[in-house]
């Protein structure tokens, strides 16, 4: 019998795609950026809940209007007034009831917007930020299978931001403090900096090695942390091993969610048609114009 789905399960899907948006005024996907911006912030000094909240906010933001965010409208000289109101009017889009993250927690709803046009510090990206995201992901190996390449690959810091920004939402769910589950998420895969990633295939066949080798590279990633930063995410670097506490209930659901989240993706992307951007998608959208981009379709024979 398959259980009923998880409500906010179609938000977590939407806030995934920011693995593959991109924008020209930075480098890396939206997903990359919110790695990045959440160690400046943590390297600067910000309040972690602050970081969390914003972070995960943005993340709705840029979801919602395609790579626009209060940053953006803000170079644009945007009256602050309306900087605020279309970040909470994107945020609201994709949170209120009717939509697909209606299941959100009213107080959390009311603490993501409140901050969805704010601004966070930054501090000096520690070496190892831009090396997660240059490493891929292995995605799915089992050892005596051969590997299955899906390109494009993820890498570890939009994975590690997606399950951050997730975890931060599935929270609640599991009675976790949401800045811890924030801190696990970022820092699960600090020894991927130096380590690339054999999946679990690879993983296996270092065997007893696996540990020796991760925590060495583990290690040199945390010592580029500022001394009481290290202290708070230490105890998280090594993810948890069983789901026994809230915090790795709500680590764990938001990092296997990703994981597959990613797979499904690779699966609907291979069963793309180009009447599903047609006739679902309305890639000819409504307009003045319609008609005649119909008729040049037709003569074309792409209609």
């Amino acid at each position: 019998m398959t259980s009923a789905p998880l409500p906010i399960i179609g938000l977590l899907r939407e806030l995934a795609n920011l693995k593959r948006m991109r924008v020209a005024h930075r480098s890396g996907s939206l997903g990359q950026q919110l790695f990045e911006d959440a160690f400046r912030a943590l390297v600067a000094g910000e309040e972690v809940t602050r970081i969390a909240l914003t972070l995960t906010a943005r993340a709705i933001v840029l979801t919602s209007l395609g790579g626009v965010d209060a940053q953006v409208l803000r170079r644009s000289g945007l009256d602050e007034k309306w900087v605020r109101e279309i970040a909470s009017r994107a945020f609201d889009a994709l949170t209120v009831e009717g939509s697909s993250g209606a299941c959100i927690d009213a107080r959390l709803a009311a603490a993501l917007r409140s901050v969805a046009s704010t601004e966070l510090s930054s501090g000096c990206e520690p070496a190892f930020v831009a090396k997660l995201a240059r490493q891929p992901r292995a995605g799915a190996t089992a050892p005596g299978k051969p590997r299955l390449i899906l390109d494009p690959t993820e890498s570890h810091a939009e994975h590690c931001a997606l399950v951050a920004v997730s975890g931060v939402l599935l929270a609640g769910k599991y009675g976790a403090a949401l800045e811890d589950v924030f801190l696990a998420a970022l820092v699960h895969h600090l020894h991927n900096a130096e380590l690339p990633d054999g999946g679990f295939a690879g993983e296996a066949r270092l065997g007893d090695h696996l540990e020796t080798v991760a925590s060495a590279f583990r290690n040199a990633a945390l010592a580029e942390l500022p001394p009481a930063l290290r202290v708070r995410v230490e105890p998280f670097a090594k993810g948890f091993a069983k789901a026994d506490t809230p915090v790795a209930r709500a680590f764990h659901a938001a990092d296997v969610i990703d994981r597959v989240l990613q797979q499904e993706w690779h699966a609907s992307a291979a069963g793309f048609t180009l009447d599903y951007a047609t006739d679902e998608m309305g890639i000819v959208h409504a307009g003045p114009v319609q008609s005649f981009h119909q008729s040049v379709l037709a003569e074309a024979g792409l209609a």
